[in-house]
């Protein structure tokens, strides 16, 4: 399995500045949709999608503010919605259900210095247990002690074996309670670690100075480079509403014509992919929401009734078949990206193995009815009145 958090050095530099950061990591060796040459369907076009929601309250009686009201935990998946709409996405809340973790036998080691991520046994054994079956609900744990300073993580990636896949965020950056720090007090890190739960990255991932490979992240390029999004720029970091980490007009190697010519040219600096505050955290870009549908139904079509993780049709037709096949016996041996399935540059056993695990698959057999219309769900509008009223 793989673990998606920030490498140690990152975190220690983070601590230092007395920030909190998110915890979800970019792998460089998840299959993307365009290494197995996977396209969304000409007759679907970017339409409501809505996706069957659990939240786990995970509390600890010795921990204040780590149990939450059912009412509370609604307001904040309504405010989640009222946050997605432009993208299309709803949650639909299915079931709210609550684990005092001093019922398990190290349960009391969380007021002793037990924290998650980092013990990854004991959160494996609370994610078997509570969790609903992730290939069709989004699982969302609000966890009462998370290792300093992350606030949040989750899985861009829908591993094949990952009991822990879902969104887990800090009690202390869930809702709205006065309770919680002025930064994270308005439901932003939900967002954030569902935008990536939905395939996206950091706008800054992959970049470490302002402008960097700037042409790598325009155009065509940009969907392969840095955050996969061609219409987010490459940035640092931006950590305040009023200290962008990348004036960029102020540079002098700044690209020719660069407010007109790129494809990120009309950014703003209020992302929910960065770690601004939540009060300056507002939009997705069009790319970002094509993105997201995009990966939702490349590897989690499982929360709309598809095939879970459809994986082995090289050549795009629907099916795991001989012609697949052909495709990685013809380029068996080679450093190429055609026929490799598992990403490591070579076209090996491996691949052909994937292939041969899976063939005979109808990829469209049971494929989900993508509705054009907004979905009714479970709505409380007096519930996005009052978040409304927050604001």
């Amino acid at each position: 399995m793989k673990y998606l958090f920030t490498a140690l050095a990152i975190a220690v530099s983070l601590m230092a500045q007395g920030q909190s950061y998110c915890g979800t990591e970019y792998d460089p060796s998840a299959i993307e949709p365009h290494h197995v040459n996977f396209r969304r369907s000409n007759n679907r076009t970017v339409d409501w999608k809505t996706i069957p929601t659990v939240v786990h309250i995970v509390y600890n009686d010795s921990i204040p503010n780590s149990w939450f009201s059912e009412g509370y935990v609604d307001t904040a998946i309504a405010a989640v919605n009222y946050y997605f709409e432009q993208a299309y996405i709803q949650f639909d809340l299915q079931d709210i259900d609550y684990t005092n973790i001093l019922d398990y036998g190290w349960g009391e080691l969380t007021t002793q210095g037990l924290c998650f991520p980092d013990y990854g046994t004991q959160n494996t054994l609370l994610a078997n247990d509570i969790s609903w079956e992730e290939d069709n609900y989004c699982n969302i744990y609000i966890i009462p002690n998370m290792c300093y300073p992350v606030l949040g993580w989750s899985y861009v990636t829908n591993y094949l074996i990952n009991s822990r896949d879902g969104v887990w965020v800090s009690h202390e950056a869930f809702g709205f309670g006065d309770w919680l720090p002025e930064r994270n007090n308005q439901n932003m890190v939900l967002v954030h670690e569902l935008g990536h739960y939905c395939g996206l990255h950091h706008v800054f991932n992959g970049v470490s100075s302002c402008l960097q490979d700037a042409d790598l992240h325009d155009g065509e390029s940009g969907y392969t480079y840095g955050d996969l999004v061609p219409d987010t720029p490459p940035i640092k970091p931006s950590w305040y509403c009023d200290d962008n980490a990348c004036q960029w007009w102020y540079y002098p190697d700044a690209p020719p014509n660069w407010n007109s010519a790129r494809s990120w040219a009309e950014y703003e600096h209020n992302n929910h992919m960065d770690y601004y505050p939540d009060s300056c955290r507002q939009v997705f870009t069009e790319g970002q929401i094509e993105r997201m549908h995009l990966k939702l139904e490349f590897e989690r079509a499982g929360l709309f009734g598809g095939e879970a993780f459809c994986i082995g049709d090289l050549n795009g037709d629907g099916m795991v078949g001989v012609l697949d096949l052909l495709v990685v016996i013809s380029h068996f041996g080679e450093n190429t990206l055609e026929g490799d399935l598992d990403n490591n540059g070579y076209v090996n056993y491996t691949d052909l193995n994937m292939v041969l695990a899976r063939f005979g698959v109808d990829c469209n057999d049971g494929e989900a009815e993508w509705t054009p219309e907004k979905p009714e769900g479970k709505k409380d509008i007096q519930l996005l009145l009052n978040y409304l009223d927050k604001l």
